[in-house]
């Protein structure tokens, strides 16, 4: 399994992947890496949404569209 955090600087809206709706990532955001996208992208679900990620459309498993560079990666078994 490999998880990844929102890098701790940043905080940014992402789209819900297969959808038009939005939610607010902020650093340090816990994510499950799900698959590897085109162009530098993966398809992830968010873990344990903090509170202002829920008030601004994120919930719990939620599928995200991410850039690599926006993301801490630790590989875990």
């Amino acid at each position: 399994m490999i998880n990844a955090k929102i890098k701790k600087s940043l905080s940014f809206f992402c789209d819900q992947y297969k959808s038009k709706k939005f939610a607010l990532m902020q650093g340090g955001q816990t994510l499950e890496v799900l698959e590897p996208m085109s162009n530098d992208k993966y398809r992830c679900a968010v873990v344990d949404p903090s509170l202002k990620c829920v008030d601004h459309g994120g919930f719990e498993g939620m599928k995200v569209e991410i850039y690599a560079e926006d993301m801490d990666m630790d590989n875990q078994v």
